[in-house]
């Protein structure tokens, strides 16, 4: 009787273990997707700061990327490439909010919170539509 359960208690621990990997996985690619559509969102609006002969200065006193879009979409402008990276940084923000949503609801939800919070997996900003 001894013998079986500690053969039942190795087998739970290695199916925690297995399930706290395999949730980390997920947690960590959905984290990775995250920064990888920030970075980018960031080039497009460093794309769109060249094309339209913005100052760099300006580009700085602009320290949130929301005021920078926010920006973008109030600028009056024919340029068809300027107008291109406005609807590529407006499809890229929806991108980056799908992700964002994604990994807080795998945070938010039992078990995976367990594991998000153990291994301190936190919580992305929306942008605004």
């Amino acid at each position: 009787m001894h013998k079986y359960f500690i053969l039942l208690l190795v087998i739970l621990i290695i199916l925690i273990i297995i399930f706290t990997v395999i949730v980390y996985n997920e947690l960590v690619t959905l984290r990775n997707a995250v920064t990888s559509s920030w970075k980018d969102l960031t080039k497009l609006i460093d794309e769109y700061m060249k094309l339209s002969g913005n100052d760099t200065d300006e580009y700085n006193k602009l320290i949130a990327v929301e005021d920078i879009i926010d920006y973008f979409y109030k600028v009056d402008s024919n340029d068809p490439k300027l107008e291109d990276i406005k609807e590529k940084i407006k499809v890229q923000k929806r991108v980056y909010n799908d992700y964002v949503l994604a990994l807080d609801n795998k945070t938010m939800l039992f078990p995976f919170n367990l594991v998000a919070s153990f291994f301190g997996f936190s919580k992305w900003p929306y942008f605004r539509d």
